[in-house]
């Protein structure tokens, strides 16, 4: 009968013959295991696609590549040929390659480059021009003073001069005049109190803008959006809001531009891939992957 210390050392001994370790390798794309007195090697998988670009012209320009690639795959399918060039029968199989398919949303515009498998990804985020930002951070009405507000377009909205000159001429005082009405530039603040503004009349209701919604290097369509303004002379002030659905709309017509861009590039006249046999358009949807 073997004693304890025999039977440790053969279980130390065992354990040891078939312990599993992993090999530093300069390659990365080579994984190296040590299985007792074997080495094993295999060949990682690359990590999936997670990029990320910031044009959307850098964006279609992946997308044609994802669908050249998509296209000669299944050119190579439907043109193969035995050994004395006549065309083969190829059953219909799954394509490991699938076409490339777009996404656009207010917050990025997503290009999973393979629909069959949808795992790698390519990202075109959609950030706020400053201009837009200015305007959406507007969230239902808000009371400027004068300054307050002169310096508001001027600095942040991107007002011209002129648009900015009325409000720079505005002269508020009080008299002691009965008054029961409220009209433009006139406010009733009592019986005995009335509040005026001098200029008032050159100060327009509204100011529209136009401006890019997304802050990105392509030249895409500014959006008019429109700023309704109230003066309120018993505050020497003004309340400043966007017009009701004037974000969303601003928003919806920037994705729609964007939209039609990337249609226009990729399945267009301008793509001369497009007129070719076989020819399958990339379908580009308003949502989420």
């Amino acid at each position: 009968m073997l004693n304890r210390d025999t039977l440790e050392l053969i279980q130390a001994t065992a354990r040891k013959a078939h312990a599993v370790e992993r090999i530093d390798h300069p390659d990365p794309r080579k994984i190296v295991y040590r299985v007792g007195e074997k080495t094993v090697e295999y060949e990682a998988a690359p990590p999936l696609r997670k990029h990320t670009v910031f044009a959307l012209a850098d964006l279609c320009a992946y997308v044609d590549q994802c669908n050249n690639r998509f296209h000669s795959l299944a050119g190579a399918i439907r043109e193969a040929v035995d050994e004395d060039g006549q065309p083969v029968d190829v059953e219909p199989v799954p394509s490991p390659v699938g076409p490339p398919v777009l996404w656009h949303s207010r917050q990025a515009v997503v290009l999973v480059t393979n629909d069959n498998d949808r795992l790698d990804t390519v990202r075109l985020p959609l950030l706020f021009s400053d201009q837009f930002a200015a305007l959406e951070g507007l969230r239902g009405t808000k009371q400027f003073s004068q300054r307050e507000l002169i310096r508001y377009l001027r600095f942040r909205v991107g007002a011209t001069l002129e648009q900015i000159a009325p409000f720079r001429k505005i002269d508020w005082s009080t008299g002691e005049k009965a008054s029961a009405t409220i009209t433009r530039g006139k406010e009733s603040l009592g019986a005995q109190i009335q509040a005026e503004v001098a200029g008032l009349s050159e100060i327009p209701e509204t100011l529209t803008f136009r401006v890019p919604v997304y802050a990105l290097p392509d030249p895409l369509e500014p959006i008019p959006v429109t700023l309704l303004i109230e003066p309120e002379p018993r505050d020497q002030a003004f309340a400043v809001q966007v017009e009701p659905d004037g974000i969303a709309g601003a928003i919806d017509a920037a994705q729609d531009d964007i939209h039609r861009r990337i249609v226009e590039h990729l399945n267009g006249p301008a793509n001369p891939a497009a007129a070719a046999p076989h020819w399958q358009p990339v379908a580009v949807y308003y949502g989420t992957p």
